[in-house]
Formats: C-alpha cells, sequence, structure tokens
C-alpha cells in the first residue's frame, strides 16, 4: 500500500464542513441521460418567520430596517453534487468491492482560517504487469 498526507486549509472568515466521498473514474464518467448532477434547495432558516403567512402591517420605520436586513432573510439555498450512479469497477478490491483507495478522516470541520490534514491510502486491487 502507498500512503500520504496533505492539509487542506480554510482561508475563509466562516467554518467549513470537508467530506471526502471516493468514487471510480467510470463511475464519475458514466453518461446516463437522466443522470442530476447538482441538487438544489429551498430551505427555511431556523427562526424566520414563515414568509407566506400574512404578516401584520409595519411601520414605515420597521420597514427601512427590513428592507437593509439580509441576515434576516426567511429562506436559505444549499447547494450539493449528486453521488453519481453506481457501476462495477474492474479495480475494487476482490473481497470488499470497495475502491483500493481511501483518505482518512472521512470528514473534518475546519475552523475559520484553520486547517486539517487528511492521509490517503492506495491499496494495489490487482496484480499488474
Amino acid at each position: 500500500s502507498l500512503t500520504r498526507t496533505f492539509k487542506v486549509s480554510n482561508n475563509s472568515a466562516a467554518k467549513m464542513r470537508l467530506t471526502w466521498t471516493v468514487y471510480g473514474k467510470s463511475q464519475v464518467n458514466h453518461k446516463a441521460e437522466n443522470r442530476q448532477y447538482v441538487n438544489l434547495a429551498v430551505c427555511k432558516s431556523r427562526g424566520a418567520p414563515d414568509p407566506f403567512k400574512a404578516a401584520p402591517a409595519a411601520t414605515d420605520e420597521e420597514a427601512e430596517d427590513q428592507e437593509d436586513s439580509e441576515d434576516d432573510m426567511p429562506f436559505n439555498f444549499q447547494m450539493w453534487s449528486a453521488p453519481p450512479p453506481k457501476v462495477e469497477d474492474t479495480f475494487a478490491m476482490p473481497l470488499t468491492g470497495e475502491l483500493p483507495l481511501s483518505v482518512e478522516p472521512p470528514e473534518a470541520l475546519l475552523a475559520a482560517h484553520g486547517s486539517a490534514i487528511f492521509t490517503v491510502t492506495m491499496k494495489a486491487s490487482k496484480a499488474t504487469a
């Protein structure tokens, strides 16, 4: 087996969750006609009032305060990649069917301006000439 380490740094002022999932090349390159690559969702913000419920009439001053505040939006957008379809990989490990590459830890929470170290391990799944 071959092992390497690498460091990922978060240069933003917000914390970031990083998750690793390993897919085989044939699985990533699979081009089904109905394949969905990205998911988008509108999610209600925590503690935000229901925007479709009739709100009491606001005074002019309250209306101006609401227009200036972008942090109090009732909805947030989330976007994430859709997992590729299952495809049998010729390089999968014979006994487990898993790919011969793994990343540890599989998930990390990076603090603002923080970093984390990951280890990648690759095992030989087939004898090559």
